[in-house]
């Protein structure tokens, strides 16, 4: 949807009003009944400075799940009502409240009047509404069912949602008691440190190390804060950079993160939960084996998985059997490679597959829901070891004054 800036005479004076429509006869309606303006011209303009700045700040960020839900559970309706695809979208373009969806919704419906596929059109904006959205869409427009793939696409993002959610949740108690013993161990460091510190450079007293790492700190702080934290924001500025940019930089990080313990477990069942999922659902909907392979894929966000599945498809395509295929990327359990060789045997393969995605969500399930066990003893020994910092650093210089002042009496 674009912006117009519509000269408008409002109680004898002239004024312009800056409305959002999709013509220019739409933008003159606006005038007249939301502002009671009488419009004489209107000419397309820039969105305010606001949304400019929030969009530049947004425009690499994908879109939340909750709000792609809404609009394309929406589609899926209105498609099965018997809608045509570009009234469905014109009614998104109005009655979505995402502002960056509106500007996807109102390009798609224009490539798509131009003669552009939907998949296609939707190509365009991949970066925010994720390969997965692109994949089903193509589905919908190969099988000539696109409602139906959209529900399954509903469907999909509705448990990625749930999942982030669920490690959300989880990181949330850590997260909150960490911050909270930095917080208590910073303003101890600035508050408290510095008095201690005038007493002990008076007396001349030979300070213990944990007491010179307190005050080594604390000047560290004081003096150079400021820097230290711009310092930390630029490197992970850089990092993110790199990893958005760099394709080498981006396949090191993602076969490190997975050697990580718990987060490297996390990443990797939810990475395989997601492949076999989209695997299922694409040979459901009667794509081919080599297709679907080659799509399930493309949609990971980790290189490192992706490159590992990428080559089972080339396999595929040299006459090797899915489950050897598997079996040689190191990924699949045993159990698991049993599974898909029966389906390949029986030919249900796409329901065995939904069963090994199955297994690999009870597995990653596993672990989020018992992920404050697994962090409460890393925390519970950081915790310690800040607490113990704090007790030896203060208390150790002043029983070596009292042992001094004894031996002086």
């Amino acid at each position: 949807m674009k912006f117009y800036k519509v000269s408008s005479r409002k109680n004898g004076r002239k004024i312009d009003i800056l409305v959002r429509a999709t013509t220019p006869e739409m933008a003159f309606n606006v005038a007249k009944t939301k502002y009671k303006a009488k419009p004489v011209s209107a000419v397309e303009s820039e969105p305010p400075f606001y949304l400019r700045f929030y969009n530049n700040l947004t425009k690499d960020k994908k879109i939340k799940y909750d709000d792609m839900i809404a609009a394309f559970k929406q589609m899926s309706f209105m498609l099965n009502a018997g809608i045509s695809i570009q009234s469905t979208l014109e009614d998104l373009i109005k009655y979505t409240d995402n502002e960056r969806l509106v500007v996807i919704f109102d390009s798609v419906l224009n490539g798509v009047n131009s003669g552009r596929t939907l998949t296609e059109s939707f190509m365009d904006h991949k970066n925010l509404i994720g390969g997965l959205t692109i994949s089903m869409i193509s589905l919908g427009e190969k099988t000539g069912n696109l409602a139906e793939s959209l529900e399954m696409l509903v469907r999909s993002l509705e448990e990625l949602r749930d999942n982030r959610a669920k490690f959300k949740k989880a990181m949330r108690y850590p997260i909150i008691v960490i911050s909270a013993m930095v917080i208590a161990f910073v303003a101890l460091i600035l508050l408290v440190i510095p008095q201690f510190k005038s007493i002990f450079a008076e007396l001349g007293a030979n300070l213990p190390l944990p007491t010179r790492i307190l005050i080594g700190i604390e000047e560290v702080m004081t003096n150079y804060g400021l820097v230290v934290a711009l310092g930390i924001f630029v490197f992970v500025m850089f990092i993110k950079n790199r990893y958005k940019h760099s394709p080498t930089f981006k396949l090191k990080f993602d076969e490190y993160i997975l050697k990580v313990k718990l987060i490297g477990n996390i990443i990797f069942l939810s990475t395989m939960n997601q492949y076999v999922t989209t695997l299922s659902l694409l040979l459901k909907a009667g794509i081919s084996l080599e297709e679907g392979l080659e799509s399930s894929a493309i949609l990971l966000n980790n290189d490192y998985i992706k490159n590992k599945f990428l080559v089972v498809d080339m396999s595929i395509k040299r006459g090797v059997t899915l489950t050897e295929a598997f079996a040689e990327t190191g990924y699949f359990e045993p159990m698991t490679i049993q599974m898909v060789n029966t389906g390949e045997q029986s030919g249900e393969l796409d329901k065995m597959l939904a069963s090994v995605a199955e297994y690999y969500k009870i597995k990653y399930d596993y672990i989020i829901d018992n992920l404050s066990a697994y962090i409460e003893p890393i925390m519970t020994f950081f915790i310690a070891c800040l607490v113990l910092l704090l007790a030896l650093g203060i208390f150790l210089p002043m029983w070596g004054l009292g042992a001094a002042a004894k031996g002086g009496g």
